[in-house]
């Protein structure tokens, strides 16, 4: 039960952009309580106040009554309805692409090939529109690799894990799955990659769709309990997060996998390292990002600072403030305006002008190299880029 202190009001990414006590977690309480009660009818007013929410769970992490105010919103949202919200049509066509990977992956392909997405960016749109920013997205993907189902390692082999791929990672930053593949098996780690995988379920679980996001949650289980493996290891703290939920919220015995999803920089600095192993320096000025999933659902920061701190030349900057970006999974699509309004807020904590950006979410990512395109002198990376690199791959 909320205390209503309001503790978590300064903590809020919608509060502190509008000052409305509607846009906080406190207001937002409130405002499901009447619903539920029947004091509010469910429109279009209500129904924003809800959506503009970006899930990132600060007020979780302050809260003293320890309110679970994201599952909260998940069931409030799964009693939405959803047809009169903007842009709900490019919504159900984004969860119906990562809800079928083979689809997806043909699509993108056959996209590219004809250049379709740069054929639309033609037609007269408006800015920070729903459809202006799908496209801007759409520019950025690339045809998915052909994984292959095993990558044994270098050296002797000391144990195997599964590499989870999520459902954007593979068509925006298919490098960074690469390096994975490359650092663990440096290190003497096997990596399976099942073919049938699919999404976490995150962008339907934060939409309504619960029943969705368990069937994902189930076949990713399947897909990966076939092999002899202890740990399946994530590049998005936003996937790591939804399938350890997923996992604690599990109902029966046989929904919960064998193995343990675990964020990358945690796993890397849980095992121990050959001997000899030399990082090489990179003398860059790095500002270090924590995704929201990161700090409040994983909590583990300090593996992602100390990760990096192995390598010598690094100069590293911490986010001073919360430095939500405004990304939050769909967020980003659904309200363009609140998300880049919220991403500058993020930018102007942003200590260096030259050098790396590094942050642990895809999402994050993404919407850092959107504002970074214009400025050749950073470059936004994930942490197992830069591990890659100190060890020359």
């Amino acid at each position: 039960m909320c205390v209503a202190c309001g503790m978590c009001i300064p903590h809020c990414p919608t509060y502190q952009l509008s000052r409305q006590e509607a846009e906080s977690p406190r207001g937002r309480l409130s405002l499901i309580s009447a619903y539920l009660n029947g004091d509010l009818q469910m429109d279009n007013i209500l129904q924003q106040h809800l959506d503009h929410c970006l899930l990132c769970r600060s007020c979780e992490n302050i809260c003293p009554a320890q309110v679970p105010f994201a599952r909260i919103m998940d069931s409030t949202r799964a009693s939405m309805p959803r047809s009169a919200l903007p842009g709900s049509w490019y919504k159900k066509r984004l969860l119906n692409f990562v809800s079928k990977r083979k689809f997806a992956r043909s699509l993108v392909t056959i996209i590219k090939r004809l250049r379709l997405v740069e054929l639309m960016r033609l037609m007269p749109s408006s800015k920070s529109t729903t459809l202006d920013r799908y496209l801007q997205f759409a520019v950025e993907m690339k045809p998915a690799p052909q994984w292959q189902e095993y990558y044994p390692p270098v050296a002797e082999q000391k144990f195997a894990v599964g590499l989870f791929l999520g459902c954007v990672n593979e068509f925006f930053d298919s490098s960074s799955l690469q390096d994975s593949i490359r650092v663990l098996n440096h290190l003497g780690i096997g990596v399976f990659i099942p073919a049938d995988q699919q999404c976490c379920g995150a962008l339907h679980l934060h939409a309504g769709e619960k029943r969705a996001a368990d069937r994902f949650y189930l076949d990713n289980v399947h897909a990966f309990e076939r092999y002899d493996i202890k740990a399946v290891i994530s590049l998005a703290s936003a996937c790591t997060a939804t399938m350890i939920d997923q996992a604690n919220a599990a109902s029966s015995q046989a929904q919960i996998p064998s193995w343990s999803m675990v964020d990358m920089c945690s796993f890397l600095e849980s095992i121990a390292w050959s001997e000899g192993m030399e990082l090489q320096p990179i003398n860059s000025e790095v500002q270090l990002h924590y995704p929201c999933t990161q700090r409040n659902v994983l909590k583990n920061t300090d593996a992602v600072y100390s990760l990096i701190s192995r390598i010598p030349g690094l100069l590293i900057h911490d986010f001073p403030r919360s430095g939500c970006c405004g990304a939050a999974g769909s967020y980003t699509l659904d309200y363009p305006e609140w998300s880049a309004r919220i991403r500058d807020s993020a930018v102007d904590a942003i200590e260096i002008q030259t050098g790396l950006i590094v942050s642990s979410n895809i999402g994050c990512i993404l919407q850092f190299r959107n504002i970074c395109n214009k400025n050749d002198n950073l470059e936004v990376i994930h942490p197992i880029n830069l591990v890659a690199r100190a060890l020359g791959m």
